[in-house]
This record gives structure tokens, C-alpha cells and sequence, in this order.
């Protein structure tokens, strides 16, 4: 067999070379075409990647709404919890037994305000979690998120 005769595309792969400049390119460079007839080693850019970028859509989370604030001022709001009140006693005048009622009235609703909130925020952290966790796998699907 005469090598002349063959053209390089139909050469086997034991005969074929690396490019040139291969045995000095540094680690994590590739050949890039130049598209004369020649390339050159170098860290390709990710504008230059042609990848389809997965639509990862919005997320909207609850809105945290209807809150009050643990002030001195709030206390004289009326309640809407239900409790039960406390009894009047003889030796305890009718005003008293009356604020002690209203006021842990404010704070059973002020209790379940709290608790309203938190539910939401457990809610909202729960939303972002799975979001964080679909736009992680997205990347790593991509190669660009490695654990």
C-alpha cells in the first residue's frame, strides 16, 4: 500500500495524528477552526456554546397579608378568636375579670395572626425549594452545575 494514494479522511485511526499543538495545549483548552484552514487551543466561551437553554418559568409565592404588629396599641383592637371567658368571682371586681378576658381574646387572635404568617412563609419556602431544585437540575442537565 502506497500512502500517497489514500486520501486523509480514509486513513485508519492508527494512522491519524492529533491536532497540531495538542502535546503543548494546556488542560481544559480545545482546538477552535478558524475557518482558513487552521485553529488554535483555547477555553471556549459559553456565548460561544450552542445549547438550548431549558425555559425554567417564574414562581410566584403567597403574599403575606393581614398582619399586625405586637404593640401596646394593638392590644385595644377588638378580638375574634374564640375563647372561653373567664368567670367573674366575688372577690375579683367585674372590670377586671372583663380585661383579663379581652385581653387574652387580643392574644389568641394576635396567636393565630402569627401562626397565619408562618403557614404562609413555610408555604413560600416550600415554593422556592422546588423552584431552586428544577433550575439546580436544569443546570446540571446543561454540565454547568456539578455537586
Amino acid at each position: 500500500m502506497i500512502t500517497g494514494d489514500i486520501e486523509h479522511k480514509e486513513l485508519p485511526d492508527e494512522l491519524l495524528h492529533e491536532p497540531k499543538g495538542a502535546s503543548t495545549a494546556s488542560e481544559g483548552f480545545i482546538y477552535v477552526a478558524d475557518g482558513a484552514g487552521s485553529g488554535a487551543f483555547k477555553k471556549l466561551p459559553m456565548t460561544s456554546l450552542d445549547i438550548a437553554v431549558p425555559l425554567v418559568t417564574d414562581t410566584e409565592t403567597v403574599t403575606v397579608d393581614e398582619t399586625s404588629s405586637l404593640t401596646g396599641a394593638s392590644l385595644s383592637q377588638p378580638a375574634t378568636g374564640v375563647l372561653t371567658d373567664v368567670q367573674a368571682f366575688v372577690g375579683i371586681p367585674q372590670e377586671i375579670t372583663t380585661m383579663i378576658n379581652k385581653n387574652a381574646s387580643e392574644l389568641l387572635r394576635l396567636y393565630n395572626n402569627q401562626k397565619s404568617i408562618n403557614d404562609q412563609l413555610t408555604q413560600n419556602i416550600s415554593i422556592l425549594k422546588t423552584k431552586l431544585n428544577e433550575v439546580i437540575s436544569e443546570l446540571k442537565g446543561l454540565g454547568l452545575f456539578h455537586e
